[in-house]
């Protein structure tokens, strides 16, 4: 996953269509973090074969904001 304050990457199996709504959850220190947003792009062709897509959060969420501020601490 890549990721940053206004949206993230994810590897997929299955991609959704540009456009779908979707809701992002995922575990980081033991602590549920989600967010919303809309899928701008995919692509199944990356350097190591797998697939993935970008996705523009419009609701990160507390958690996702607070997850995201504790990836840049030093």
């Amino acid at each position: 996953m890549n990721v940053s304050i206004e949206g993230l990457f994810m590897r997929a199996d299955v991609l959704p269509a540009v456009g779908d709504e979707i809701c992002v959850r995922f575990y980081f220190a033991g602590r549920k973090v989600q967010g919303r947003g809309t899928v701008r792009w995919t692509t199944d062709r990356l350097p190591d074969g797998g697939k993935g897509f970008g996705v523009h959060l419009e609701l990160p969420g507390r958690d996702f904001i607070e997850f995201f501020g504790r990836l840049l601490r030093p």
